[in-house]
């Protein structure tokens, strides 16, 4: 099967959704290609995966291809967010509410032969437009589960890697989490925090605190130094859809995770075994304090993560990918 990837950007969601899980396929002997131009020599392609297409000009291929008669591709839409519902806060916000930019999503989803998502969530609030949708969950790559991440001695290092598009999740856990840092400091306990992206406006007052740019995940990986990460989500309409990818990459690469008790995160975070999940803002306190005095807890939640973390990998699950295309 010849397969194309039309990729909307080159960050995060291009590399979950289309970068790896065709660089598997073509391992497994499929023949795929990727880019963020769609050429007319792919259009003679078995299957075009269109990436969250909704400029006017894309659009306005994606539409050709659709009409065209005979034997054209197989068109499926690929999207990995409620593109139709983001919170005020997001900063593309603008961008996706334009009725011009709501029309063409919606005309893409409808004319579509399939559309891939990532959660469950997401495929019930797009089933009015298109009945053919697949549930693809976010992997990672195999080689992550053996990746020996260094970390300080002399301290505690907790971890966060993310955007401006948090503000509202770092809104309701910024006091807690601030205050815990505040109380292991004053109690002379060597905590940091050290991100990865852009702060949001609402991350907490915090010192010591480090700050890494962003940098791609052909690099990320090596940035890490953190003994555990946190996952603060808010329990918005928007991020009921969200994967729990951002649990999936601490298991995978061996830090235990403190998460929101969310729809994204109940399955992917085990309470008690591979992290713990905050249904109460007074218990991000509680279960920070446990993984920072216990190193033997948090070997243990490593342990655990990386054993769940092995049943998702890009390898192992590209079958799921070529069964979405097939259909």
């Amino acid at each position: 099967m010849k397969i194309f990837g039309w990729q909307a950007d080159f960050a995060g969601c291009a590399w979950y959704r289309i970068l790896l899980p065709l660089a598997a396929l073509r391992e497994q002997g499929q023949h795929t290609r990727f880019g963020n131009t769609l050429k007319e020599e792919f259009w003679d392609y078995d299957v075009i995966i269109a990436q969250r297409t909704c400029l006017e000009g894309p659009t306005g291929i994606f539409q050709r291809i659709a009409r065209s008669k005979g034997n054209r591709p197989k068109l499926v839409y690929e999207v990995d967010d409620d593109l139709l519902n983001l919170d005020q806060h997001n900063p593309s916000v603008e961008f996706f509410n334009n009725p011009k930019i709501q029309e063409n999503i919606i005309a893409n989803l409808q004319v579509a032969d399939v559309v891939t998502v990532s959660t469950a969530p997401l495929a019930e609030q797009l089933a009015k437009y298109n009945s053919n949708i697949h549930v693809v969950p976010n992997c990672i790559p195999a080689a992550l589960l053996d990746w020996q991440h260094g970390y300080h001695v002399d301290r505690i290092t907790v971890g966060w890697q993310g955007s401006a598009t948090h503000t509202g999740d770092w809104a309701r856990a910024a006091n807690p989490i601030g205050r815990w840092f505040t109380q292991a400091r004053q109690q002379g306990v060597p905590v940091e925090f050290h991100t990865v992206g852009s702060t949001p406006p609402s991350f907490p007052n915090l010192h010591p605190h480090r700050r890494t740019d962003w940098v791609g995940h052909d690099r990320f990986y090596h940035l890490l130094d953190w003994h555990f990460a946190v996952a603060p989500l808010a329990p918005t309409l928007f991020n009921n859809s969200k994967s729990d990818l951002r649990c999936l990459e601490a298991a995978a690469l061996g830090f235990p995770v403190v998460a929101s008790d969310v729809v994204a995160y109940r399955e992917a975070v085990q309470h008690g075994k591979t992290g713990f999940l905050v249904s109460d803002p007074k218990q991000w306190d509680k279960y920070l304090w446990a993984l920072t005095k216990s190193p033997k807890l948090r070997d243990e939640m490593a342990q655990a993560g990386r054993e769940w973390a092995a049943t998702r990998t890009v390898e192992g699950n590209a079958w799921r990918w070529l069964e979405a295309y097939q259909s």
